[in-house]
């Protein structure tokens, strides 16, 4: 894959990244809305209702939510990397680390904990890390081609072209967009 395409990609996952902080930092000067009802017993909080949470400026508010429901369901991994994703999202990456750690043991680990670990690896600059933690992403959820592009991504920052190549290529036929021609890669 040539430079230029590669970074029309990374500039692109990069406007929308910055599109939705943008959007986050702007709706956090709303007005506070009163606090949802708290889910019954054993209950997670709806998606829908912690998406609301986040785009209302309440994150910490998600994130009380979603931690109290992951100590009424110990053992819960989704339970435990959803909080790991409220505390990235907050910025919050020591945070981040710790609930995706302990959603990432054991022999079953939470793909989406991984994927927090890899991400919070690369925006630490530590792209061996990345590489590991997207690579056990993979290895859980082989069609996910958000993966397969963080990983291509993690791979490009190692020096490892070849295998950034193969998983930009993988990402392509995922997300269903034409390969690349060989004579284009060598331009």
């Amino acid at each position: 894959m040539s430079i230029r395409v590669r970074t029309i990609v990374i500039a692109g996952a990069l406007l929308v990244a910055a599109g939705a902080h943008a959007q986050q930092s702007s709706t956090s000067k709303r007005p506070v809305r009163e606090a949802s009802p708290a889910p019954a017993a054993n209950q997670p909080p709806s998606d829908s209702a912690i998406k609301q949470m986040m785009k209302d400026g309440r994150s910490g508010e998600a994130a009380r939510l979603l931690e109290e429901h992951a100590r009424r369901t110990p053992g819960n991994k989704a339970a435990k990397a959803r909080v790991a994703e409220v505390y990235e999202a907050q910025g919050d990456l020591t945070a981040a680390k710790q609930a995706a750690r302990e959603a990432a043991t054991g022999d079953a680990p939470s793909p989406e904990a991984l994927a927090v670990l890899g991400r919070v690896a690369a925006r630490e600059g530590d792209w061996a890390n990345a590489v590991v933690h997207w690579r056990s992403v993979i290895n859980a959820k082989p069609n996910d081609a958000a993966a397969h592009l963080d990983y291509a991504n993690a791979l490009e920052h190692l020096g490892d072209a070849a295998g950034a190549n193969n998983e930009y290529a993988i990402y392509r036929s995922l997300v269903g967009m034409a390969p690349i021609a060989r004579e284009a890669e060598s331009k």
